[in-house]
């Protein structure tokens, strides 16, 4: 299994992004009217509760605090390969505002 980094300490499976993205399409694919904000929080929800299983403990703010950047890394990294892989979701890239 190919590892990837998200941050300092953090590296995660390939196949856990390509699930991961899979959960979140499955979700967010069934809700007739979905705004951008709705989206990011069921994925948000998503990776915390991924985070969760893998041991890090995101409570409260404090641990949300200190987990911050792999979760925000790994959030990423889902949504780069869901836009890649499923039709549906090209809207999320085509709202991204191009980079100069």
């Amino acid at each position: 299994m190919s590892k990837i980094k998200v941050a300092e300490n953090f590296s995660v499976d390939q196949s856990d992004i390509n699930h991961l993205s899979g959960r979140w399409h499955q979700v967010i694919t069934s809700i007739e009217y979905l705004s951008a904000k709705n989206s990011l929080t069921i994925l948000d929800s998503i990776i915390n509760s991924y985070m969760r299983g893998q041991g890090y403990k995101m409570g409260n703010w404090k641990g949300v605090e200190k987990h911050y950047g792999k979760a925000s890394g790994l959030l990423f990294l889902v949504v780069e390969e869901a836009m890649d892989k499923y039709d549906e979701l090209k809207w999320i890239r085509a709202a991204i505002p191009a980079q100069d």
